[in-house]
């Protein structure tokens, strides 16, 4: 038991391009599972009322339906509320949940994309027409060529996006209407981006002034994101 728990431990550690300073990043790490301990097993979890739950579908024939503006107590977040917050999240699904309820006063419809494995991969939804199964089944090398590789290099992306296979998923992702310009901010951990925010509004333009929240909510959303993996490495050490 002991041998697999090292394995297990050893199976969480990146590679050394993840390395920082001697010490090995445990981004990795965030990907498992909030740890289940003995007295959870006292506490059976409930599904929430049927009602309550956000409905999509991607089957023929079938529009995507959106969420209600109640969104089940999870509605949009006004600065102040969104750090509370996020200064008590313990999971990264927790910090990403609150930054797209952050920048949905912003942003219509919004997507995270996270790079895992050497891929970028989809993460988190939220607005009418957006399907997570959809965003959850992207995937792309992290190298490969897209407005992603070019806003790794620093720096957010707003506008119509250039042709291209990975570029046209990316919008494609995002629903009907189609997007024209899309917002492209990247998020990073040590200088080393670990996971990209998309959106856009329908017929409308995102001012400076909203462009320029979105990237600082981005900002604290990636230390929160950084503290989460300091946690991790201090409880396992």
């Amino acid at each position: 038991d002991m041998q697999l728990e090292d394995d297990a431990e050893e199976s969480l550690v990146l590679p050394s391009s993840f390395e920082t300073g001697g010490t090995s990043d445990r981004w990795q790490s965030l990907w498992a599972p909030p740890a289940l301990k003995a007295l959870d097993l006292l506490h059976p979890r409930t599904a929430g009322a049927r009602d309550e739950l956000p409905i999509a579908a991607t089957f023929p024939e079938l529009a995507p339906i959106p969420l209600t503006a109640s969104d089940g107590g999870r509605g949009p977040l006004e600065d102040g509320a969104f750090l509370a917050l996020l200064r008590d999240a313990s999971h990264r699904d927790d910090v990403g949940d609150l930054l797209l309820r952050r920048v949905s006063t912003v942003l219509t419809r919004c997507y995270l994309l996270m790079v895992h494995s050497g891929n970028i991969v989809g993460w988190l939804a939220r607005g009418p027409g957006v399907v997570l199964d959809d965003v959850q089944s992207f995937t792309s090398e992290r190298n490969e060529p897209s407005v992603l590789t070019t806003v790794a290099g620093g720096g957010s992306f707003y506008g119509r996006l250039p042709d291209g296979a990975v570029n046209q998923m990316l919008i494609e992702m995002l629903g009907d209407p189609v997007a024209s310009d899309v917002v492209i901010i990247p998020m990073a951990i040590k200088n080393r981006v670990v996971a990209y925010l998309v959106g856009d509004v329908p017929g409308s333009a995102v001012s400076d002034s909203d462009l320029k929240e979105l990237v600082e909510a981005a900002q604290k959303s990636s230390v929160a994101l950084e503290i989460l993996v300091m946690k991790k490495k201090f409880l396992n050490s």
